[in-house]
């Protein structure tokens, strides 16, 4: 019998509604379709199946169910490229591991941002050039002061993109507040909040933005989408040898247990929970609270709520033919196949301690 490790994941507690775009069921079917063609002409029957069961229709329609009709339909393009591309960079077998040839990479998306010569046209694959459709619309249609915002926050994923490579090539092992703090800064989180602000409609005033309790509930709703992805990720990305995990990332700076790394994750993402909560009082009694603020701060709730049940629903992080414990309490335990270490020069038994083990 082959070993197993696991460990147990507490009730995920998230305050704001769960609620879903009322296009969702229309768009589903049109959406699967349109990723699978531009996913990639190679791929296989299986390795389609399995980028539908993804469901990222869906987790966009849950992430942004209050936006307008005629823009729902492009974030969910945007979700479904991202998804694509972060699985590319993020692939520790190619350019995961590699940084210069993740550099040369994200550099052909750099190409098409700052507008270079040929950039726009479908050269290196149909993932840049769907990148290319979705970047030509945002430029055309967002208000120049939210497109300039989108330019400076994508940048920022790309950065990071290429900097997870070198970290991991340099085996580099950051504490969980580093980790944190420089996904926050850089990930998709930033994007899908001003995706979500254009998708309703609203360009909220630089005076606005720059609220510390606007700021704050943002950064605290973009905290919750990390722990709750690198909870539910872990599994995944811990078989494929992948270690640019907030869980791992605790294990290895702190020397603790991995029961332990998903404790101290979890209560992070409980305080990101209440602290949402009281943020949200507090701006909705603000002077410079509006119909817009409601509509943005109400946005960011969702996002939280929909990227947690997605997470558990996804067979992005839990195969194709998962089905998820306990949805409703969003509990249960998760079991790891053994590898032998978690990486190259740290034994795995050093993190998972014999009471983690079934």
């Amino acid at each position: 019998m082959r070993s197993f490790s696991s460990f147990h994941i507490s009730p995920m507690k998230c305050k704001p509604a769960l609620r879903v775009h009322p296009l969702c069921d229309k768009l589903q079917m049109e959406m699967d379709r349109w990723c699978v063609d531009f996913a990639s002409p190679e791929s296989s029957d299986e390795e389609m199946r399995s980028f539908v069961a993804q469901k990222l229709p869906f987790l966009s329609c849950m992430l942004f169910p209050t936006v307008l009709n005629s823009r729902i339909p492009w974030l969910i393009k945007f979700v479904c490229w991202f998804t694509l591309f972060d699985s590319l960079v993020d692939d520790v077998k190619s350019l995961g591991a590699n940084a210069r040839d993740a550099s040369a990479f994200v550099g052909k998306y750099l190409e098409t941002i700052h507008g270079a010569k040929g950039a726009m046209a479908p050269v290196g694959g149909s993932l840049l050039s769907c990148f290319a459709l979705l970047w030509q619309h945002f430029r055309e249609d967002m208000p120049p002061r939210q497109y300039s915002r989108l330019v400076r926050h994508v940048l920022g994923l790309f950065q990071q993109s290429a900097s997870q490579s070198r970290l991991r090539q340099e085996g580099a092992v950051l504490t969980a507040s580093e980790f944190v703090a420089g996904k926050r800064m850089f990930s998709s989180g930033t994007t899908l909040v001003l995706l979500m602000e254009y998708g309703l409609g609203v360009e909220l005033d630089e005076e606005v933005l720059e609220q510390s309790a606007i700021r704050e509930i943002a950064t605290t709703a973009i905290d919750h989408l990390i722990c709750v992805n690198d909870i539910l990720s872990f599994r995944v990305e811990y078989l494929s040898g992948d270690f640019s995990n907030l869980l791992s990332s605790i294990c290895m700076s702190q020397g603790v247990g991995l029961q332990e790394a998903v404790d101290q994750t979890l209560e992070l993402m409980e305080d990101c929970n209440r602290r949402f909560v009281e943020l949200h009082g507090l701006i909705s009694r603000s002077s410079y609270f509006s119909t817009a603020v409601e509509g943005y701060i109400d946005g960011l709730g969702y996002m939280m709520s929909g990227n947690l049940e997605w997470s558990w629903l996804t067979a992005r992080y839990h195969g194709v033919d998962w089905v998820a414990p306990n949805l409703k309490m969003r509990q249960g335990v998760m079991y790891l196949e053994e590898p032998p270490r978690f990486e190259p020069t740290m034994p795995l038994e050093t993190y998972i301690s014999s009471s983690d083990s079934c």
